[in-house]
């Protein structure tokens, strides 16, 4: 909560439309119950208009599940480009009806120059 009302402070506005948590560490310190807990007290105090995950596994995106429910998770934020599907996690995620945002989708630029890929126009 401090983070966030610090960057709602800096960006000059009294809410976000998402705040997410970025792939807790294993042994961080921080209990995954403490701080999901938290992201759902920053919406339900109005900082926030949904709360998301990053990279969670199945396992993690459970446990989050089991602290907010799964309608309080708008999405998992993971990578995902041509090279790296992540199926069953994207699968998993799409049963639960949590949506997936992908990063890396050009797989660093890799994807550009793959022959397969490149489109050549006439």
């Amino acid at each position: 909560m401090p983070s966030l009302k610090e960057s709602l402070k800096k960006l000059r506005t009294d809410e976000v439309d998402l705040t997410l948590i970025h792939w807790p560490a294993p042994n961080n310190g921080v209990p995954l119950e403490e701080f999901m807990s938290a992201l759902a007290e920053a919406k339900s105090q109005g900082l926030t208009k949904q709360i998301g995950i990053s990279n969670f596994n199945i396992e993690l995106t459970k446990q989050a599940i089991a602290v907010v429910g799964k309608d309080n998770i708008a999405t998992n934020q993971i990578e995902l480009s041509p090279y790296l599907q992540n199926r069953k996690l994207v699968d998993f995620l799409q049963q639960e009806g949590i949506h997936v945002t992908s990063y890396m989708t050009l797989a660093y630029g890799k994807v550009l120059g793959d022959p397969v890929m490149v489109v050549s126009c006439p």
